[in-house]
């Protein structure tokens, strides 16, 4: 295998014993450096447990699977049979993964030697109750070592009052001092995106900046009160009353989203999300198509304008009047000083203030939901495509004809 150049930051970070916090750009080595720091730990301390969680099984899995790497590498494996979630080194070390969930409730009872948090800064704050205790046995023994790891989102939560609280070793990295991105390609990727993103989106995404919750239009505790369940039950009836919201992509660069909800009562309940890279008419067609075969959909609502121009009327073809087109551009019929994004956007945010929207937990749509903005009277995000889905998806609560009240 090729010598790997580690940035001088991440050497410190791999030998560093005790307690540390990594907040840093996109891109920018912190997972990489950290799975060297679980493999590096292991080996050094015999009969040692190692536990990593992460806001998503994603980022979860990806540390354990380059942990595994790094071990299987240097021949550190026990030859007892290894597993998807935990592996065994012939010291007598073990390092598990295991699913944070909402609550934490099922890591109770757990104990370790060394913590490590991925995406730590969106973690459900009911989950650090949970985990903490678990390195109380370990510190009386001068381990109970945390890593704690993420991109910043906003000057609130656990991750940031760590980072302020002095007790913990910092690695700030940003993405623009990072030597993989002084190449030719990544000065060029940098200035795209300082020019597509907003300063505070910008600063937040690649200067690995925390930025303050007045320019957020959800705000994070309100998203994360609402992000309050991890499964839907899967019982379809024709009692049920699913809808749809879609955000086109189209052939371009642009993500295309799929927003599923549910109504009961005055409630929304949005139990499934998707995203595509790149969509043509005709898998949004395939897509949605396939979606109302398992749901029997009450109502689709797409983006008529944008990338989603001429879709409206090819779809009804198919799906009739269950189909309706709501362009971001268009006049609000409420409001005629405001347009229908604005109608959208508080529509949603007012379910959400009102305790009637429950979102099903997703990393993703948390992150789309946090990077809407309110500047200069705008609305906007760098990651909107799956808040656009769900905006449309939660309108489903006006066309019932459940009166709403409109900020």
């Amino acid at each position: 295998m090729e010598k790997i150049k580690w940035d001088k930051w991440q050497k410190d970070l791999i030998s560093y014993e005790g307690d540390c916090i990594i907040m840093g750009g996109r891109q920018s080595g912190k997972s990489f450096a950290v799975s060297k720091q679980i493999a590096e730990r292991a080996k050094k301390y015999p009969k040692t447990k190692s536990l990593i969680v992460a806001a998503s099984e994603r980022q979860e899995s990806y540390l354990f699977e380059k942990v595994r790497d790094w071990l299987h590498e240097e021949k550190a494996l026990s030859s007892k049979r290894q597993t998807l979630s935990k592996l065994h080194l012939k010291n007598g070390s073990t390092i598990i993964k295991h699913p944070a969930g909402t609550s934490g409730y099922f890591l109770k009872g757990m104990t370790c030697d060394f913590l490590y948090v991925d995406e730590a800064h969106y973690m459900n704050e009911r989950v650090w109750d949970s985990i903490m205790p678990m390195i109380i046995i370990a510190r009386g023994k001068g381990l109970g070592w945390r890593t704690y790891l993420s991109t910043p989102f906003g000057k609130s939560g656990y991750f940031y009052k760590c980072w302020e609280s002095g007790k913990f070793k910092k690695f700030h990295i940003n993405s623009e001092e990072c030597v993989r991105m002084k190449t030719k390609e990544g000065k060029a990727f940098l200035a795209e995106e300082k020019e597509r993103m907003t300063k505070a989106q910008y600063a937040q995404e690649y200067l690995g900046e925390f930025i303050d919750d007045y320019l957020a239009y959800f705000p994070t505790n309100l998203i994360k009160k609402c992000m309050n369940f991890k499964f839907w039950d899967k019982k379809i009836t024709p009692e049920r009353k699913f809808y749809l919201g879609i955000d086109i992509g189209g052939t371009g660069k642009d993500e295309e989203a799929y927003c599923v909800g549910e109504i009961i009562g005055k409630r929304v309940r949005n139990i499934y999300n998707e995203t595509l890279p790149t969509s043509s008419m005709q898998q949004t067609i395939k897509k949605t198509r396939w979606i109302d075969n398992k749901l029997n959909l009450r109502k689709i609502f797409i983006d008529s304008g944008g990338m989603g121009i001429g879709y409206e009327d090819i779809m009804k073809e198919e799906f009739s009047r269950r189909l309706v087109g709501l362009n971001n551009s268009s006049k609000s019929k409420e409001n005629k000083k405001k347009i229908l994004k604005e109608d959208l956007y508080s529509n949603c945010k007012r379910l959400m203030e009102q305790g009637r929207l429950d979102l099903i937990e997703d990393v993703d749509m948390m992150k789309s939901l946090q990077s809407i903005q309110l500047e200069d009277g705008k609305i906007s995000g760098k990651k909107d495509h799956l808040a656009e889905a769900l905006v449309r998806m939660c309108w489903s609560i006006k066309e019932k004809g459940l009166k709403l009240f409109i900020a």
